[in-house]
């Protein structure tokens, strides 16, 4: 008789499922949390608060909670992004809380005080929670709109030049290093040390630790997170966490698309003629191209969404002491569903 552990197929499948359970359980966290106690002018808390959360990463529905007996709530995953918060109870002001950011891996306290209120009114508040109750983590966080934003070139590598302690090994200027990965470390830390994840999941390079596996698309990122030092307790390693979160469909159609060109003619020098006669121009672009469009909307409205995404990158650029130019190409796609399974749980594939 043969003992079911003694079976090889039995055997290679339990440890498939083992290593597929332990990457589960140690990936990067893909969302943030609210909490926060609602208390009334005397400062005692306030049971049975009606809370709703909306926002673009939601169904149009929200999320909704109450209050326990001591006017505790919480909402413990959300995705980063901005959200509407509605404080309502009978007898109660009725409180709107109105852009109110979640980032990844933060829990932000949203305290409130309610008064009384004979006739029915409503109070609408904006502004969002800075501090982090339950995290000693330091790190920084790019929104989509940061990105947007940030005068640097667009990649994903070039951006963690800005993060305060960060070291580069290369410097992405005009985009002459777009396409390649670089490396760094942080707080004298070791880059060999660092770990990147994609959506909760662990993407860094196993044969060759401290990089990432694969290109990451500047214009499909929701928000990095760059922690430095104290990570939370799913991170191993003590080098720079790098976690990324892409972009997700909505009830909404949105999408676009952009081109960038660049070439020999549109840069200019500030090199003296006789430093360029001894080593030349230096990485010099012949010709960079940079192609990016994205869909995203409901398949089923409230039910399933969908995102998309495709970039083609190509750079030609002259080494020093060489005449022809090096070419890297670049072509990148992502596809991102989102099922929801109930108000509170979603899955995403």
């Amino acid at each position: 008789m043969i003992m079911p552990w003694q079976n090889t197929k039995f055997l290679r499948l339990c440890l498939l499922l083992l290593v597929f359970t332990s990457k589960i359980l140690l990936a990067q966290p893909q969302s943030g949390a609210i909490v926060g106690v609602v208390t009334d002018s005397e400062g005692r808390g306030i049971p049975n608060i009606s809370i709703s959360i909306f926002g673009s990463t939601l169904t149009a529905s929200g999320v909704s909670t109450t209050t326990n007996q001591n006017g505790e709530y919480r909402f413990p995953t959300l995705p980063p992004g901005e959200y509407k918060v509605d404080f309502f109870l009978g007898g109660f002001q009725h409180l709107i809380r109105e852009g109110i950011k979640v980032q990844v891996g933060k829990t932000f306290a949203l305290n409130t005080e309610l008064n009384l209120a004979p006739v029915q009114e409503t109070t609408i508040v904006r502004g969002s929670p800075l501090i982090d109750v339950r995290s000693n983590n330091i790190g920084t966080h790019y929104s989509t709109k940061d990105l947007e934003n940030l005068p640097t070139a667009r990649d994903v590598w070039s951006v963690l030049e800005e993060a305060p302690s960060m070291v580069s090994r290369n410097f992405n200027v005009g985009g002459n290093e777009s396409g390649l990965q670089t490396v760094f470390n942080a707080r004298g830390g070791s880059w060999s040390q660092n770990t990147h994840s994609l959506d909760g999941i662990d993407i860094t390079q196993p044969g060759f630790t401290g990089v990432a596996q694969f290109y990451i698309d500047y214009d499909t990122i929701e928000e990095l997170q760059a922690s430095t030092t104290a990570h939370s307790a799913e991170v191993l390693s003590p080098g720079v966490s790098l976690n990324v979160i892409t972009k997700s469909g909505s009830n909404n159609f949105h999408g676009g698309a952009k081109f960038f060109f660049e070439n020999s003619d549109m840069q200019s020098s500030n090199l003296a003629s006789d430093l360029v006669a001894i080593a030349g121009f230096g990485e010099k672009i012949d010709s960079f191209t940079d192609f990016h469009a994205e869909l995203g909307g409901p398949i089923l409205r409230n039910k399933i969404w969908f995102y998309g995404a495709f970039r083609d990158h190509r750079i030609d650029r002259f080494m020093p002491g060489f005449p022809i130019a090096e070419s890297t190409e670049i072509q990148y796609g992502l596809f991102k569903g989102t099922v929801f399974v109930g108000q509170n749980h979603r899955l995403q594939f």
